[in-house]
Formats: structure tokens, C-alpha cells, sequence
């Protein structure tokens, strides 16, 4: 029996202890992580009571990390608990509001209106709970954008009710929770963060007012971004004037395109010192903009790439677990590569979520001055709007082979065949085993293939995001120093867009060579 009790007391320090290591992350990964080995590692209810236990937590990470935690638990005993929770008249406020907001958020659990209507009043808690973020924030700024997330969780009028209690503190405590409300995608509270930013111009804060006003004109979209820029533009008026500073100890790197145009994008800040660095990783493409974000700001010196130097090419893991040719771009460049790829991203209709992180550090790359890539870059950052047309003597077959002989190339064939694949196309295979010696018969197969695979949803699309793969793999090139590929490449992508799959000298290039190497295999 004694047995039995020790184990059960120490499963339960070892829960306690979990659940502090949940709260002391810096990331929304880390924090996602925690979470999922927390609720691997220990029995359901045990897990259940501590979470109970810490709802009057005043930490919105570790409030985070619990609704993390309730997500993966069995939800016939967490919404019922919750539910009591915040319908308990007799529970401390703070412990009501979070049950309720886990419930809502994470669980996706609606309350009836009257549960939590005498809350009206519970103002000081707000505020004690506001005031203690902010604080928090000093060590781990992570936890304003757990705040923010939790916030918009909830209707508009609490992000006006959390505006106006920002407005009782210190100016400069105001400034970094203004910016990330200010990404708000609801127009009435994004413009109402603005409106706040530009007051406090004239504080002593006004300074750091205009920073996140500058940083907010390239992160916020269309309307947005212009009343930023409107708000600057009136504290300058004012004698309010932001210097930005230049980008020191900071480089980018840039991966080759894979075939639909993907590139990873990843800028460093390496200090001279022997101390921690910041690693702010992109996959952009030149059609979706955005694909994934990852940002970290104390990665050690040993986990940082290399010294830096324009044009210099190292290999390494981008975490797909292989290694990579990367090239360093000027910084300009690769700036804008970003702002260009959060511009498309920005203007899908439902674009894929994307981590908050993207909000909360967008101030490393952007509290600097509007890039001004050298235009002999530039020019690779966009296709022609028509299709160009090419001189008599080229022949774009030729190019076509020539480009896909070079080895950042060579993974095209693999990657073409796997999207084939995920359409559900499949070549005959007869008929490229009978012909796979024969270059003619499978640039014939090709056709065919092409001619059918046009009917498929999609088609034109990828052609499309192939033509932007091929402009970006120019990009690359010319970073290498391979400046007469890069022309042959970004040609050759000019000259697609519009044609006729079946005709497209490229595709039909690039499918002979995938139909090849099928009955190689």
C-alpha cells in the first residue's frame, strides 16, 4: 500500500513539474510539444486535475499551454469539467474566464450567453492579468502573442476593452501589445491599434510608437498597410521620426527551387561574440507567397550557419532531414524576396495558416529601412506579364536539356513524378518500357501524357507554378555565379506561361526525362 502512495505522489510532482515546464516555453512549437509529451507521458486524470487545479494561472503561456493539454485529452471528461468550472459562481474569476476560454478556443465548445454574464464587473482581473503579461513579456516576449491569440479568441469588443486598459499604463508598456492587435484581421480593431500607435507619438515612447508603425507597413495588407503609413507620415509632421537602424551581424541564404517553386529563405543574425544568435526561416514561392514560418532568438553559436560572404554556398539541413545547397544573397534582396512572398500570401482568398510567430517577429527583419535589391536582381522577381517571344535561332528544346542537366536540376525529375503521382496521373507504363531507349518515341509518350494530363483540374496551374519555379531557379543561378544559365533559365520561363501543356518545351522535356528514368528504376 505504502508503495502505492509513493508512486502516486510522485507521478504527481513529476505533473507539477510538466505543467511549470509548459508554462516556461518561448515558442508556440515548444510550447505545442510540451504538451503533446505532457499528456504521452501521464494518466488522463491526473493530467485533468492539475489542469483544473492552475486555471487561475496569470500566465497567458502556461493558460496557452493548458488549452493545448485539454485538446489531447479525452474530451468526455475535460468539457464536463470545464464546463463547471465556468458556470461556478463560487470560483475566482480569472479560473471561470480561462475555462471558458479553453472551452471556446480549443475545444470548440460554445457557452450559453448567461454563464458567464456576471463577469461584466471583472474588470481588475483584466487589468491584474494584463499588467502581469507585460511583465512576464521582459523574459519571454512570447507571451504577449499567447495574450493576443487568446484575445482574439474572443468578439472585438475585448480587444477594445484590453486597448482601453492599455491605454492606464506606461506608454512604452503599450507599444509591442499595440502591434500584434494591430495585425488583428477584423478592420475596426487593426485600425484601432493604429489609432492608438499614432497617440502615443507625442509620449515618451513616441520613438518606439513609430518603429511599430514602421514595421507594420509591410506586414499589414492593402488598407492597412497604407493607414500605417499615413499614421508615420502625420507624427513626422510632428517632428516624430523614425531613423531605422542598419542590419548588423545579418545575413540570408537562399535554397534552389524544387519544381513547383518552393525555396527556403532563411535570414541569421550572427553576433561577433560568443553569444546566442537569431535564426527567422521562410518557404516562400513565387506563386502562394508563403508556405511555412519558423523563427527562434536564442539559437546557440554552434547551430548558426557559418561565417558570411555574398555568393558563398554552403550545405545544410533545412529539418526535411536532407542536406541542402544554400547561397547567400544579398540582404536586400532577400528582403524583399520576403516582403514580395507575404504580399502574395496576403492576397489568397483563405491562405493556409501560417505559425503566429510571423506577427510577433516580423520586427527583426522589418525595423529596418525598405529594401532596394541592385535591379539586375530585381529583374528575376517577376515574369512577364505575356509571354515573351524568343529569337529565330533559339531553340528552346535545347535549352530545356541543357537547364536540366545541371545538378540543381536533378532533383526535378523525382519531385515531377511525385506530383504526377499525387494527381492521380499515371503514364502507361507498356509503352514506356517499349520505348525507354527510344528519345523520340518518349518525347511522343510526353506529348500524349501532356495532352491528357491537360484535362486534369490544376493543369494550368502547374504550369504556371512550373514557370515560377524555373524564374526562381534563374535567381538562384545567377547567385551561384552562373549568370549565362540563369539568362538561358529565366528566358526559357518568359516564354512559357500560356502555351499549351502538350507544347510546352519544358514540360515536355522534363516528362520525357521522368519516363526515362521510371524504367531505369
Amino acid at each position: 500500500m505504502s508503495d502505492k502512495i509513493l508512486h502516486s505522489f510522485q507521478a504527481r510532482r513529476l505533473v507539477v513539474q510538466a505543467f511549470d515546464e509548459l508554462g516556461a516555453t518561448t515558442s508556440e512549437n515548444e510550447l505545442i510539444r510540451q504538451a503533446r509529451t505532457l499528456v504521452q507521458k501521464f494518466d488522463a486524470p491526473l493530467i485533468l486535475a492539475e489542469l483544473l487545479r492552475r486555471l487561475d494561472t496569470p500566465s497567458s503561456q502556461l493558460r496557452g499551454g493548458l488549452g493545448h493539454v485539454a485538446a489531447l485529452l479525452p474530451p468526455d471528461a475535460t468539457t464536463p469539467a470545464l464546463r463547471e468550472v465556468a458556470a461556478d459562481r463560487r470560483r475566482a474569476p480569472q479560473e471561470r474566464i480561462a475555462a471558458a476560454l479553453i472551452l471556446e478556443r480549443y475545444l470548440g465548445e460554445d457557452l450559453p450567453a448567461g454563464v458567464m454574464s456576471d463577469l461584466d464587473e471583472s474588470d481588475d482581473v483584466a487589468m491584474q492579468s494584463l499588467r502581469e503579461a507585460i511583465e512576464e513579456a521582459q523574459q519571454n516576449r512570447h507571451i504577449l502573442l499567447e495574450y493576443v491569440l487568446q484575445m482574439r479568441a474572443m468578439g472585438a469588443e475585448v480587444a477594445f476593452a484590453v486597448m482601453e486598459m492599455l491605454a492606464r499604463l506606461p506608454p512604452a508598456d503599450q507599444i509591442e501589445l499595440l502591434r500584434l492587435i494591430a495585425q488583428d484581421r477584423r478592420p475596426a480593431v487593426m485600425h484601432g491599434a493604429l489609432r492608438q500607435l499614432e497617440s502615443l507619438g507625442q509620449s515618451d515612447a513616441g520613438e518606439a510608437a513609430a518603429r511599430a508603425l514602421h514595421i507594420l507597413t509591410f506586414m499589414l495588407p492593402g488598407a492597412g498597410g497604407e493607414a500605417a503609413r499615413r499614421a508615420l507620415r502625420k507624427l513626422s509632421f510632428t517632428g516624430v521620426r523614425y531613423a531605422p537602424p542598419a542590419p548588423k551581424n545579418w545575413h540570408a541564404l537562399l535554397s534552389p527551387a524544387d519544381v513547383m517553386g518552393n525555396q527556403y529563405l532563411w535570414f541569421v543574425r550572427r553576433p561577433r561574440r560568443a553569444e546566442t544568435g537569431t535564426i527567422v526561416s521562410y518557404q516562400i514561392n513565387p506563386v502562394s507567397g508563403l508556405a511555412y514560418f519558423f523563427a527562434g532568438e536564442a539559437i546557440p553559436p554552434a547551430f548558426l550557419p557559418g561565417a558570411p560572404g555574398e555568393g558563398r554556398q554552403m550545405l545544410l539541413d533545412t529539418g526535411s532531414g536532407e542536406s541542402v545547397l544554400m547561397v547567400q544573397p544579398p540582404l536586400d534582396l532577400a528582403r524583399q524576396l520576403a516582403h514580395e512572398s507575404l504580399v502574395r500570401y496576403q492576397a489568397i482568398d483563405n491562405p493556409p495558416s501560417l505559425p503566429a510567430e510571423i506577427e510577433l517577429y516580423s520586427d527583426h527583419l522589418w525595423q529596418f529601412a525598405a529594401p532596394t535589391p541592385a535591379p539586375d536582381l530585381a529583374a528575376y522577381l517577376a515574369l512577364p506579364d505575356e509571354p515573351a517571344s524568343l529569337p529565330a535561332a533559339y531553340d528552346p528544346f535545347t535549352q530545356a536539356e541543357e537547364l536540366l542537366r545541371l545538378p540543381s536540376f536533378s532533383p526535378w525529375f523525382r519531385q515531377f513524378h511525385t506530383l504526377l503521382s499525387e494527381t492521380g496521373f499515371s503514364p502507361p507504363a507498356d509503352a514506356v518500357a517499349n520505348n525507354a531507349t527510344n528519345e523520340e518515341a518518349l518525347f511522343t509518350l510526353a506529348g500524349q501524357a501532356l495532352t491528357e494530363l491537360s484535362l486534369f483540374p490544376g493543369a494550368q496551374e502547374m504550369q504556371v507554378a512550373l514557370a515560377g519555379a524555373l524564374g526562381r531557379q534563374a535567381l538562384w543561378l545567377h547567385l551561384t555565379g552562373n549568370q549565362r544559365d540563369a539568362e538561358r533559365a529565366f528566358q526559357l520561363a518568359s516564354f512559357l506561361p500560356g502555351r499549351p501543356l502538350q507544347q510546352d518545351p519544358f514540360l515536355l522535356t522534363l516528362l520525357a526525362g521522368v519516363l526515362a528514368r521510371i524504367e531505369e528504376k
